[in-house]
């Protein structure tokens, strides 16, 4: 096969697998029960994630399944990828996205509630026994390889790095690549979420690869409500038996800690 004939396929099942994966969150919109509640989003463990049988499952599904249990409100988890969570969210097809920061462009199709229902701290990764310190000053960073998600929203601290062009910022397209990069010495430190990399650190059976103590920033982090969403009644109602999830986040750290 030919170089054209080769990208021409990759891209025919690319666009193949968006409309297999819209259609699957389409398909839940459509069998949902007229009060029930779609929440989307993209792979985030141990927040919102599949198990090895397909389930919705993590730290935000147990939450709002306890607190349909108390209000009463069905909800069903379609988790995708980004773009086709934002799509769905924004034309109505999805009622609520996790998880998401609070952006003015934003704001055009999503209702914030008052209050984030976690934050997440992007914190700097490095192996075991890295030759810098950080403290959360940015400037420590400077001259280093510093790793990132490719197509992940950073830190406003981090962007202002990146683009002083101090650090060698290198991205790759997920956290476990991120990870392996370090283990294997080809960047210096990376910067991603706390929780998610350390499960994912878990999972991959990692030693080496350690946080230091102090963010490199911290982001609010919204359940938000998409504003073509007919279920607004039902989510005030589930939102009111909704706590936020820094108690299952504690847990969660504390189990990783005798393991």
């Amino acid at each position: 096969m030919t170089a054209t004939g080769f990208n021409f396929a990759l891209r025919s099942v690319q666009a193949a697998l968006f409309c297999l994966s819209l259609l699957l969150v389409q398909s839940q919109a459509a069998f949902a029960t007229p009060d029930q509640i779609i929440i989307t989003g993209f792979e985030a463990p141990p927040y919102f994630y599949t198990d090895q049988t397909g389930n919705p499952t993590g730290l935000l599904v147990e939450l709002v399944q306890e607190a349909s249990r108390k209000s009463g409100v069905s909800v069903k988890f379609a988790v995708t990828n980004w773009p086709r969570a934002q799509l769905e969210t924004r034309n109505g097809g999805a009622d609520l996205i996790f998880p998401v920061v609070r952006t003015p462009e934003r704001e055009s199709w999503l209702e914030y509630p008052l209050a984030p229902i976690t934050r997440f701290e992007m914190m700097i990764f490095s192996n075991g026994n890295p030759e810098f310190s950080f403290t959360g000053n940015a400037d420590e960073l400077h001259g280093l390889r510093i790793g990132k998600i490719a197509k992940g929203r950073m830190h406003p601290k981090f962007r202002a790095l990146e683009e002083s062009g101090k650090a060698l910022v290198e991205p790759r397209d997920n956290v476990d690549q991120l990870i392996t990069a370090v283990h294997h010495g080809r960047i210096d430190a990376f910067v991603a979420p706390r929780l998610m990399t350390l499960w994912t650190i878990d999972k991959m059976g990692i030693e080496d690869v350690h946080p230091f103590a102090t963010p490199m920033g911290v982001s609010n982090i919204y359940l938000a409500l998409s504003k073509k969403s007919k279920k607004r009644l039902a989510w005030e109602k589930l939102s009111k038996a909704l706590p936020n999830l820094e108690i299952r986040k504690s847990r969660f750290l504390a189990a990783l800690a005798d393991r």
